[in-house]
């Protein structure tokens, strides 16, 4: 190893001459000695001659590239240049990115995209006029077609309306039963909550006075535990008889930054926090996934995840804003290929657990919550099927990079539309390309912030330059193709 891993050395002309002590009638002529190799990881020699100051990098190729030396030496010019205009310019509140970089860094940020809806739950509402005999859901308890799945919406809303909590609880278990309270909840214009009944009784509790839910939806499985809490219980029954004849609840209209859900973190860092997300983002994050994906009205997606993971809002609503049909089935490894999903969205962790061999009806698997191993998602690629590297927080309303996967390089993508993101030091600077730091998302996929947590929001949810931004305490750097790898 080498005794110091980077080394900068300076010498002027004067210096020279006078460490040589040379006789006035002899001459110098300067050797150009060519190294093989470098004694150090990175030398950076600098010699003054005349009026001007020859730099001669040398550096450890199995280290570096050509390209990546020109960088840190552009790097270094730009810190020359802050030197010249102010000796004394704080370098750690300045960028070191050149031009160029600034300008490609704004270019791979620059993905504006007009939504053509901005409420996902009156894209259903027409969804049911539109595509009225489509396929909504699909279940082990009952088929709903768009239109019967309106009908349930109509019965339901008529007893939450009658509710002045402006947060819902859903507390069941993701199932058919559950995306008719949801739709229901948002249908008359207010938020829902998601409760797991498998959380402990405290975490519950804690939930529920947290986000002011007075009241809960429940199941007939969940009813009884339901019961137990200090909140209105209503019990949501699917399996009912339609009737036809009642009057036509039509949604109510709400504001695009009004909260369309809670979603509480899973509590990994501290104590669980409420995060508040708007309609408008939903409606964003829905649009962005399904161009991404492709996806289409003759797709069916299978639901995966559990009503407080958010990667479920990404299930539902971008099924049903589309048309397509949502697979609720329980014993995913035996029901994904049996019920013909062609849509997975899933953990790497869960994904191992499924024969790759088969699944012949998947043509697109979705891959987040976890690092995803370039060679697990390797054994799922074909001709006929893609596989997704998503990544985002809560905080960002799930998805804030996507890419496809190849069988070369795996990073987490380019940012999702309407959504850009910053590499920052810790004291907000953007960092030059190749350089890691703290990934931070700006766009209208940032949340309202945190639920009664003025602390956490002060911290987390920061002001830039004008912009809005969430830092997410994960390191990262960009990549000169304009993807963001994930360290």
């Amino acid at each position: 190893s080498p005794l110091c891993q980077a080394l900068l050395t300076f010498l002027r002309n004067s210096e020279r001459q006078k460490a040589l002590n040379l006789d006035s009638e002899l001459k110098t002529v300067p050797l150009d000695i060519n190294t093989p190799y470098s004694l150090v990881e990175l030398v950076l020699s600098i010699q003054e001659t005349n009026d001007e100051y020859d730099c001669i990098c040398t550096y450890a190729d199995s280290l570096f590239t050509q390209q990546s030396v020109i960088t840190i030496i552009e790097h270094f010019c730009v810190l020359l240049e802050m030197f010249t205009k102010n000796i004394l310019c704080n370098v750690i509140t300045n960028s070191m990115n050149s031009e160029h970089e600034k300008e490609m860094l704004c270019n791979w940020n620059r993905n504006e995209s007009p939504l053509l809806w901005d409420n996902v739950i009156e894209k259903i509402y027409k969804n049911s006029k539109l595509l009225p005999n489509n396929i909504a859901i699909r279940g082990e308890a009952v088929t709903l077609s768009y239109e019967n799945l309106w009908k349930k919406v109509n019965v339901l809303s008529k007893e939450i309306l009658a509710i002045e909590s402006k947060r819902i609880g859903i507390f069941m278990q993701k199932s058919e039963t559950a995306i008719v309270a949801i739709l229901s909840v948002l249908a008359c214009g207010k938020s829902y909550v998601p409760i797991d009944p498998t959380f402990p009784v405290v975490r519950i509790e804690q939930m529920l006075a947290d986000a002011h839910v007075l009241c809960c939806l429940c199941s007939l499985k969940t009813k009884t535990f339901a019961e137990s809490f200090d909140t209105k219980i209503i019990c949501v029954d699917i399996t009912e008889t339609i009737v036809d004849d009642i009057v036509e609840f039509n949604p109510i209209s709400v504001n695009s930054k009004d909260e369309i859900y809670v979603l509480f973190t899973s509590g990994s860092t501290g104590n669980p926090k409420g995060v508040s997300v708007s309609h408008v983002s939903v409606a964003n994050l829905v649009q962005s996934h399904v161009k991404t994906l492709n996806l289409s009205a003759e797709d069916k997606v299978f639901h995966m995840a559990s009503l407080t993971f958010d990667v479920s809002v990404a299930e539902i609503f971008s099924t049903l804003c589309i048309g397509a049909t949502l697979l609720e089935y329980s014993n995913w490894t035996q029901n994904i290929e049996r019920v013909g999903a062609s849509v997975l969205h899933i953990t790497p962790s869960a994904l191992q657990l499924l024969n790759h061999k088969k699944c012949s009806n998947l043509r697109i698997i979705c891959s987040a919550g976890e690092s995803l191993p370039l060679e697990l998602a390797k054994k799922w690629i074909n001709p006929t099927r893609a596989v997704f590297n998503s990544y985002g927080p809560t905080e960002a309303t799930i998805y804030a990079t996507e890419t496809e996967v190849s069988k070369d390089q795996l990073t987490i993508g380019k940012p999702t539309a309407n959504t850009e993101i910053h590499i920052l030091d810790k004291y907000h600077i953007s960092q030059p390309i190749g350089v890691p730091g703290e990934l931070c998302i700006s766009g209208i996929g940032v949340s309202n912030g945190y639920i009664n947590n003025e602390k956490a929001n002060k911290t987390q949810f920061v002001t830039i330059g004008g912009k809005l931004i969430y830092k997410t305490g994960d390191k990262a750097r960009w990549l000169s193709n304009g993807e963001v790898q994930h360290l």
